[in-house]
This record gives structure tokens, C-alpha cells and sequence, in this order.
């Protein structure tokens, strides 16, 4: 973080400084987004957008954090085929940046983002219907067959297709991170940027809990570990079906 940060500090031009004494800058701070929650129903198109990011969001960070326990739950995975799988994982959602990145210059960032919240849901959810004897839950394959891939850690179809949707996850989860910053710049107003980034931030922070609880609960419920990711997929798709309210367009500030 300390390297790749260097050239922002060093190279990014900055506004020039106001003159506000700091603990009044915090007070004007304060109050200016206390003032923009309050005006919100002149801004309805960027409050869709929050709330659809909030659920979306959290669906994300969901795949993240459950995609591989449940490939060392299903899989029986220990710590060397993991570590192979995270790098996989990492290198992809790399590619992911530049992909999104793509998306948002050709097709803009509404079509960016039910790109890559859609791919996230959809190879998710097929994900969650591969086991170590079956694949997309009807086909079944005998674990104990010959490898089929020279690869010792993922040496069956089903581990390797799961990998392969894990992949292209890490590369869709990644593009939408960088999206939905993209479409609030593009759809906020300019006088007042600073706090509706800070109340998507504020409103992504507080929704955290959501996917965790409801996945420990659907497990509970379901005594299945399958079932309990499927609140992630219902997250997701929520999210990415309020998209459709959302405009691509500026909003102009209130006085």
C-alpha cells in the first residue's frame, strides 16, 4: 500500500488549502452531510443507487468471504491447494480492474455494473451446485476416478470447474468494486460529492453484518452449507434488480 500510493502523494495536484482551522472543518463537515441525508427526497435517483449498492455491495464482499470456505468445505481443500487457490483468485480479480475498467469506458457504468453484479450472482450460483461427486447438481462424477487434468490440486472436473467460476467471480466481484464508485461520480451532484461518497461508504459499512447473519442463519436453518450461501445470491440479485430504477444521469444540488 505504501509503494503503489507513493505516486498519488507525490504527483496528484491538490486544491489549495481554505484556511479553516481543522476541528471547524470537521464541525462545517459534519453538518453538511447531516444537511444531505436530510435533503435525500430531492435526490431520489442517488438514493436508489445507495440502496441498491448497499445490498449488492454486501453480496460482494459475501462471494469474497465464502467462496473459498466453501470450496475447503465442499472440496475438503487443506492449507497448500488453498493457498494455490487464493493466488488464482487474487491474479483474477487483478484482471478484474482493467475488465470493469473496460466496461464502464465502452458500455458506461449502469451497463458496467448489471455486467458484473450479474456474472457475480450467476457463476456464484452455479458454483453452489458443483459438489466432489456431481456437477451443476445432476451430473455426477465418481471422486475417486483417474485425474482428469494434469494438476495435482485440482484434479477433477468438479474442482476444476468450481476453480474456473472462482476465477471469472474474482473478475467480475473486482470490476464491480471499481463500477460502482464510477456510477456515483457519475450521477452525484459536483457541489456535493464529498458526502454522498461518504454516505455510500457509511451505508456499505452499516450493511455488513446483512450477508454474514443471513448466511449463519440459512445454514442454520437448512443444516446445509449450500443453503446458507444462497442469501448471497438473493443479495446480489436484489441488488442488481434495483439497478434498473437507477438513472444515468447527474443530479443537480438543492441549495
Amino acid at each position: 500500500m505504501l509503494v503503489f500510493a507513493a505516486p498519488l502523494f507525490l504527483f496528484t495536484p491538490d486544491r489549495e488549502r481554505s484556511g479553516i482551522p481543522l476541528r471547524q472543518a470537521i464541525r462545517d463537515g459534519i453538518a453538511s452531510v447531516i444537511s444531505t441525508v436530510r435533503s435525500l427526497k430531492h435526490y431520489g435517483n442517488v438514493a436508489h443507487y445507495i440502496g441498491a449498492r448497499t445490498l449488492f455491495n454486501d453480496g460482494l464482499t459475501g462471494v469474497l468471504t465464502f467462496s473459498g470456505i466453501y470450496a475447503a468445505g465442499a472440496f475438503q481443500l487443506d492449507t497448500l491447494p488453498m493457498t494455490v487457490y487464493g493466488l488464482m483468485i487474487v491474479f483474477c480479480g487483478m484482471l478484474g480492474g482493467f475488465f470493469g475498467g473496460w466496461l464502464d469506458d465502452k458500455f458506461g457504468s449502469k451497463a458496467a455494473l448489471l455486467i458484473t453484479v450479474g456474472g457475480t450472482a450467476i457463476c456464484f450460483g452455479i458454483g453452489l451446485t458443483m459438489g466432489p461427486d456431481r456437477i451443476f447438481w445432476f451430473i455426477p462424477v465418481d471422486p475417486k476416478a483417474a485425474a482428469v487434468l494434469p494438476v495435482p490440486f485440482f484434479d477433477t472436473w468438479p474442482k476444476a470447474i468450481y476453480t474456473l467460476l472462482s476465477c471469472l467471480n474474482a473478475i467480475f466481484v473486482v470490476g464491480a468494486y471499481a463500477n460502482n464508485r464510477t456510477m456515483l461520480a457519475r450521477i452525484a451532484p459536483l457541489a456535493k460529492m464529498t458526502e454522498f461518497f461518504g454516505l455510500m461508504s457509511l451505508s456499505g459499512t452499516a450493511a455488513t453484518f446483512i450477508a454474514p447473519v443471513t448466511v449463519s442463519w440459512l445454514t442454520w436453518w437448512t443444516h446445509s452449507q449450500r443453503g446458507g450461501m444462497i442469501a448471497i445470491v438473493v443479495l446480489l440479485a436484489l441488488g442488481w434488480a434495483w439497478m434498473f430504477v437507477v438513472k444515468e444521469e447527474r443530479a443537480v444540488a438543492v441549495a
